[in-house]
């Protein structure tokens, strides 16, 4: 754990009356904000989300008053901890410092074509059900040519797929262009764009209210088209947020999903895994997330190898964590 977060999570352990450890990374104390349980002066709702990533926040969330966030000066104060004891709370410890560059543009990837190769494919994959608004969402680099200008490398600009025989997908941070050929070899291809020190997702545009009591479902899958067949398919795409991890590390898309704010009593996970997974170790290790959300759940396709495909070639099983 980083010293500095190790510095604030034992101040705030010698400073409150209830403090205990649930697991690695969580621990549970009294509501600071809305005062916690009346009839148990020993019971607590707070949840404190403390990971091993030196770069991720101490985030906190109340399962009484739903309240939720980052730990920071204001929260502090609720515990009556003197700021002069961590003076640089808000300028080091809590905020990412990365080691690179950050590339923050607005990447015009061409307008959405329904007549096209790339929604054709689209089409054979998950089938029919797609509008032009589910289409720009998505992401999808339509004209290669607009995304030169961003490119400063030669190397990488020279080498771009074309969209004669593939469609590509921007990662979440615009970083990497994720390229699925129709036919061939290499099926899939991650083509860097820019330098970047995050762990590369994807995920389907989308505008949720943080601080909404609405119901918030989460997705997360491992493949592209798995998540665009869970976003068609499953749960209501204007309360929902979709991520696809790119690989089976499923952790990683709930822990972006908890550092981006989306946690607590009103939110629901729900994992769409492919069939090979071991459901059973990884319903063990989503354990120390269910306090975090309403419900987690978990889900295998008992038709197909995965979700990446028509409705009609899947039947949904459900685990509950």
């Amino acid at each position: 754990m980083n010293d500095s977060k190790h510095k604030v999570l034992e101040i705030i352990r010698s400073s409150v009356e209830v403090f205990r450890k649930i697991s690695p990374i969580q621990y549970k104390i009294r509501c600071p904000l809305c005062g916690d349980s009346d009839k148990d002066l020993k019971d607590a709702h707070m949840y404190l989300k403390c990971s091993f990533d030196p770069t991720e926040p101490i985030l906190y969330n109340c399962f009484k008053c739903n309240a939720g966030g980052r730990v920071n000066k204001y929260f502090l104060k609720k515990l009556n901890i003197s700021l002069d004891q961590i003076p640089d709370i808000d300028n080091q410890i809590f905020n990412k410092i990365p080691s690179m560059k950050r590339v923050d543009i607005d990447i015009v990837t061409g307008t959405p074509v329904l007549e096209s190769e790339q929604t054709r494919y689209i089409t054979g994959r998950l089938g029919k059900g797609f509008n032009v608004d589910d289409y720009d969402r998505f992401k999808i680099v339509w004209d290669m040519n607009t995304i030169i200008p961003y490119i400063t490398d030669i190397r990488i600009r020279n080498t771009l797929p074309n969209n004669w025989n593939s469609i590509s997908f921007l990662s979440d941070d615009k970083s990497t262009l994720l390229t699925r050929f129709f036919d061939g070899s290499p099926r899939w291809k991650k083509t860097k764009l820019f330098p970047s020190e995050n762990k590369s997702f994807y995920t389907i545009k989308t505008t949720l209210d943080l601080f909404t009591r609405d119901p918030i479902v989460v997705n997360i899958a491992e493949g592209v088209f798995d998540i665009l067949s869970v976003y068609k398919n499953f749960n209501g795409r204007d309360t929902s947020l979709h991520i696809s991890t790119l690989g089976s590390d499923y952790e990683s898309g709930v822990n972006y999903a908890i550092s981006s704010g989306f946690m607590g009593s009103n939110v629901t996970l729900k994992v769409y895994v492919d069939r090979d997974i071991d459901e059973k170790k990884l319903r063990q290790e989503m354990k120390k997330y269910k306090w975090w959300f309403n419900n987690v759940y978990i889900y295998k396709n008992m038709i197909q190898e995965d979700f990446g495909v028509p409705i009609d070639k899947i039947k949904k099983i459900e685990y509950q964590v």
